[in-house]
């Protein structure tokens, strides 16, 4: 049975990543298969006529996966895709059944499972798949990730 993690957060640049492949790379290390999704891709770039996320292409380096981009973020969150979720061109109940697909298709034969959020906990909920439904979807556990300079941040993380 794989172990599931999902690392998200209270905001945008916390150090998700860097802490999803850190932490891929500690259970390499302890000799585990490992194992990473980002359902929906938010830090967008063109390559090659498609638009991807950078931080999938990059845990597919660190961690030495040979996972399809195409699986690894099933759902390009765009604001293209955005407006169109508004109009209702997007079904949720049919993308939340192509990020189970594909997670359990990228799970299959792993240890550990690393999914790491969008840019905030909140953000999916045009589509019912904020980070917390995602984790929940995936039965997954959750680490939240958030930025602290003051007391009142923890107003986010106890929210």
């Amino acid at each position: 049975m794989t172990d599931t993690l999902l690392v998200t957060s209270t905001q945008d640049s916390t150090g998700k990543t860097a802490i999803t492949l850190a932490l891929g790379l500690l259970a390499r290390e302890r000799g585990l298969d490992v194992g990473y999704m980002k359902p929906k891709g938010t830090r967008l770039q063109s390559n090659v006529g498609k638009t991807l996320d950078e931080d999938p292409m990059l845990a597919r380096e660190l961690l030495g996966l040979d996972s399809e981009m195409h699986q690894m973020e099933p759902v390009v969150y765009s604001p293209t895709f955005v407006e169109g979720a508004i109009r209702g061109k997007e079904d949720p109940d049919e993308l939340a059944e192509v990020v189970r697909e594909q997670f359990e298709t990228l799970a299959d034969g792993t240890d550990r499972m690393l999914v790491e959020g969008a840019g905030s906990y909140t953000t999916g909920g045009i589509i019912d798949l904020t980070d917390p439904e995602v984790a929940d979807l995936l039965d997954a556990e959750a680490v939240l990730v958030a930025d602290y300079a003051r007391p009142t941040d923890l107003d986010d993380v106890l929210a």
